[in-house]
């Protein structure tokens, strides 16, 4: 049974990701076809509207065989997660139960020692593919032209396409790592719970300072503000407030 959940898992995950996909290349799909040169009538009114009830409806159904598989695939491991026994749960998150044995066991399992390994390659590789994903976004961010048309929607939706790929490249590449090192904390744990034991060490906790991540997420916020304020962005924004003010709330 505990085989079964497990790899009804991996499949619902599967599932999960291959819906998701599909949702997107549909929204994709109906947003171009209510924007093709075809849906415009002479004076440049559009035929049929970009979104309606029909329309989502109409993909929904030709999407229905793979939603009705992600649903029993829910239900079965649902099934399956409660006819399996509960486990006893550790005394403490994997993380922290894999540094409370590292005090403990001297020396370090070679297998161990190489989960670890592993784990600084997978993430050094999930990063190098963030990396390699941003230069394209940049570049194309960076560019004025892109940003030329005062048509919002239009402008939008061209750099949703443009960069919705590399993001969803980076951000598989990012999740993939997160499930390895989950997994492999895991694995190392029992290792580590089946090497000889040592007396137990004073346990010196490291602080976490939050101020790495404040000043990475300021540093990102003041490089998306001047990439906006390049490509014509604050104007954009101050189009819109005024517009608020002397139409919406009637100031003018």
């Amino acid at each position: 049974m505990e085989k079964a959940l497990r790899y009804t898992r991996i499949a619902l995950v599967l599932l999960t990701a291959l819906v998701c996909l599909l949702l997107c290349w549909q929204a994709v799909d109906i947003y171009q076809a209510g924007n093709a040169p075809e849906n415009f009538s002479a004076p440049g009114v559009r035929i049929h509207p970009v979104w309606s009830r029909e329309i989502v409806g109409e993909r929904l159904g030709a999407l229905s065989p793979v939603l009705i598989l992600w649903g029993i695939a829910v239900l079965v491991c649902i099934a399956l997660k409660l006819t399996v026994p509960k486990q006893e749960k550790l005394s403490c998150p994997p993380r922290e139960m894999l540094h409370l044995l590292k005090t403990r066991v001297h020396p370090l399992p070679a297998d161990a020692a190489k989960l670890e390994q592993r784990r600084r390659t997978a993430w050094m590789a999930a990063i190098a593919v963030s990396v390699l994903c941003a230069i394209p976004c940049a570049v194309y961010l960076v560019q004025g032209s892109h940003f030329a048309d005062r048509d919002l929607e239009k402008t939008m939706g061209a750099m949703l396409l443009a960069l919705l790929p590399w993001l969803l490249i980076a951000f598989a590449a990012l999740l993939a790592a997160s499930l390895y090192e989950s997994s492999s904390i895991r694995r190392e744990v029992a290792l580590m719970q089946k090497a000889p034991k040592s007396a137990p060490a004073p346990i010196d906790r490291p602080s976490k300072s939050p101020v790495p991540v404040q000043a990475a997420v300021l540093a990102v916020s003041l490089v998306l503000i001047l990439l906006g304020i390049y490509n014509g962005g604050a104007w954009d924004v101050l189009v819109k407030a005024v517009n608020i003010c002397t139409e919406c709330i009637g100031l003018g």
